[in-house]
């Protein structure tokens, strides 16, 4: 079976805790997104591992695109899905973070590859956000919700 998964560094850290959004349809003004990568900045994490896009995206879909470096060559960014991890300060805490677009192809096999990967690192406990956009007039407060699969 293929592995779609590259490690690129073991962390160093013992991990309990995965904080994962996906971009896109469940990331409303991109408030996911930007609150990882505001929490990945202020723990200074570090990336070590990242999923291949290949088999995953249909590339009509999810579209890769390119831009400009600074030295004025174009470079193709392709849909990136990335895990970071840092500790919790005060704490010998680990934590990791996944950051990255929905698949348009092999959910299950996409999904196996963040599960095996929070495994092996020991995560205990998995939350995962996002925002949709909804009709919500100023004058009323905004709705949250959440849910858990054990005591909280």
């Amino acid at each position: 079976m293929p592995n779609y998964l590259t490690v690129h560094e073991k962390p160093e850290a013992q991990i309990e805790y995965l904080l994962t959004a996906f971009g896109g349809w469940a990331d409303a003004a991109e408030s996911a997104t930007t609150t990882l990568k505001y929490l990945q900045r202020r723990l200074q994490a570090r990336k070590f591992a990242e999923i291949d896009p290949e088999e995953f995206y249909d590339f009509t879909q999810t579209r890769p695109y390119s831009v400009r470096t600074k030295d004025g060559l174009r470079r193709v960014n392709w849909p990136a899905n990335e895990f970071a991890w840092a500790v919790l300060p005060g704490t010998n805490d680990g934590i990791m973070f996944y950051l990255g677009v929905e698949p348009n192809l092999r959910w299950r096999t996409f999904s196996n590859s963040i599960a095996g990967l929070a495994k092996d690192q020991g995560v205990e406990t998995v939350v995962h956000l996002g925002a949709l956009l909804d009709a919500v007039p100023h004058s009323r407060s905004v709705r949250l919700t959440g849910s858990a699969t054990g005591p909280g």
